[in-house]
């Protein structure tokens, strides 16, 4: 009996022991899935991009876009901006495929790399056909035909450059400063570091990429990508540098103010007679130009003991007075307080 209670006893141990070893894994089992040439878990998204650049405008542009719909749900899908497609979708069993087509004369991919496709996917299983261990893509893209301007086949030119990008997508971003000042001096401008945050215990990478444009070029100009963005001043006034990571997963603003400087300031007469000591005259200074950010001005006598002015510093265009002290003449100067150093002086003359 106590033999059998031995036997009884170590194959239930057995059994825990295999029980163990077969739960453990399964508990643990990694949530991540190898979409194309990236790891991303469960829940991610992945930021998709089909390329383009030739040495010729294209007038013709078709494709399509494949997806593993067992492993990817399309969140959202856009095309080049600045032009016009339509697309309808097919699926066939655990593939959707994307047929898109452009609407557009002429589409400028000889200047620039041009973003036809942009496809924002989320992970929502993982797959033994999508591992470390194969080769097979989750998501493909590809074009059907390509017609340049003249009527050139760009799928067998040489010169035609398609590529695609598969990144994990970003899911906030982290800038430096929220908010910048400028001068409206040529060249005046300030780097701005912009971290874009992705979904793993708050990391950065550089394939967290943003890119940045400026409300109203007319003030500021922009340049850069990923990491850091360049501000530029053009005129004055006020703008805002949109960041927005691809497919749009995040976006920030940085708000740009560019000061208009003061370029002259200016007396409204040339020249203050004053009798004798006690008299007095008005003065009025002002700006230019009148759109000038800072328009207060700091006014002295250069020699208080000839004259003397009631007042330390005053608006632009606002009304002052100088005391003659005694006999004598000096000058009352009206210097810009915005850092231009621009200032203007009057003479003033004290009879007796």
């Amino acid at each position: 009996m106590k033999k059998t209670n031995k036997v009884i006893s170590l194959v239930l141990a057995l059994v825990m022991a295999l029980s163990i070893l077969v739960v453990i894994p399964t508990a643990s089992a990694a949530s991540t899935v190898r979409i194309n040439e990236v790891n991303a878990n469960v829940g991610y998204s992945i930021v998709y991009n089909i390329y383009l650049q030739t040495d010729e405008k294209a007038n013709a542009m078709e494709g399509r876009l494949n997806y593993d719909n067992t492993v990817l749900d399309l969140t959202s899908l856009s095309f080049d901006t600045a032009n016009s497609f339509d697309s309808n979708t097919n699926v066939k069993g655990d593939m959707t495929q994307i047929n898109f087509k452009g609407n557009k004369s002429l589409y400028d991919c000889k200047s620039t790399r041009m973003t036809v496709l942009t496809a924002v996917f989320k992970v929502t299983n993982t797959s033994d056909k999508y591992t470390s261990a194969t080769t097979a893509d989750a998501v493909s893209g590809c074009f059907t035909k390509l017609t340049g301007e003249t009527g050139t086949d760009l799928m067998k030119h040489t010169n035609t450059n398609i590529t695609t990008r598969t990144i994990i997508g970003a899911t906030s971003i982290k800038m430096a400063k929220t908010s910048v000042l400028l001068d409206n001096g040529k060249g005046d401008s300030e780097v701005v570091k912009v971290k874009s945050v992705g979904p793993v215990n708050n990391d950065t990478d550089s394939s967290y990429s943003a890119t940045y444009v400026s409300s109203n070029p007319k003030v500021v100009k922009v340049s850069g990508r990923g990491t850091y963005v360049r501000i530029t001043a053009v005129g004055p006034g006020k703008a805002e540098v949109r960041c927005t990571t691809d497919g749009n997963l995040a976006t920030a603003k940085i708000q740009v103010t560019v000061k208009q400087p003061v370029k002259s300031v200016k007396f409204s007469q040339k020249s203050v007679s004053l009798a004798k000591k006690g008299a007095k005259a008005n003065l009025k200074a002002t700006v230019n130009p009148t759109n000038a950010s800072v328009k207060k001005l700091v006014v002295k006598s250069e020699n208080t003991k000839v004259a003397k002015v009631n007042k330390s510093s005053v608006n632009s265009g606002a009304t002052f007075t100088v005391t003659a002290v005694k006999k004598g003449k000096t000058y009352v100067r009206a210097t810009a307080t915005d850092g231009s150093k621009k200032f203007a002086r009057i003479a003033v003359t004290v009879k007796k």
